[in-house]
């Protein structure tokens, strides 16, 4: 069976940090490695990239290569504001615009019940909350608000 790639940052002994950021394949990805779990997430796209709890396989799966520019094949990506092609506009990217643009990190914890995250993204007049936990079992939950101002005429 073969491995999966981003098994690569828990092969060492060495005592890691709960959180580390990497460069890997031109992209920063957040390191994870919990006693429950160890995972991977990319800042572009807010993607998470590998998850395995301890003592289990990886549950996810995820493309060895991936392009220079681009969407990262694998993982649980987040498809916003559409899936598959947009339904106007050919040359928009398949999926949206959240897969291709870096997202911020707001806040990364970590307890005896796993790790806790909450990634950002702000496009234009819209907000996207991706809030991860990550512990003997994966919760993500995406949520969207438009935040715009009415005026009376």
């Amino acid at each position: 069976m073969l491995e999966h790639p981003l098994q690569r940052f828990f092969k060492s002994l060495r005592e890691r940090p709960v959180f580390a950021w990497e460069r890997y394949q031109m992209r920063d990805v957040l390191v994870i490695d919990h006693p429950l779990c160890q995972a991977v997430f990319s800042r572009q796209g807010a993607q998470l990239l590998h998850f395995q709890p301890k003592g289990q396989k990886p549950w996810l799966w995820c493309a060895a290569k991936w392009p220079h520019v681009g969407a990262i094949r694998g993982g649980v990506p987040v498809c916003w504001p559409w899936y598959g092609r947009h339904p106007s506009e050919n040359a928009w990217p398949s999926h949206g615009w959240a897969r291709l643009l870096d997202w911020k990190l707001l806040d990364s914890s970590s307890d005896d019940d796993g790790v806790h995250l909450h990634w950002q993204l702000q496009l234009c007049d819209w907000q996207v909350d991706l809030h991860a936990h990550l512990g003997e079992r994966m919760d993500l939950h995406l949520s969207t608000e438009h935040q715009t101002t009415c005026r009376a005429s």
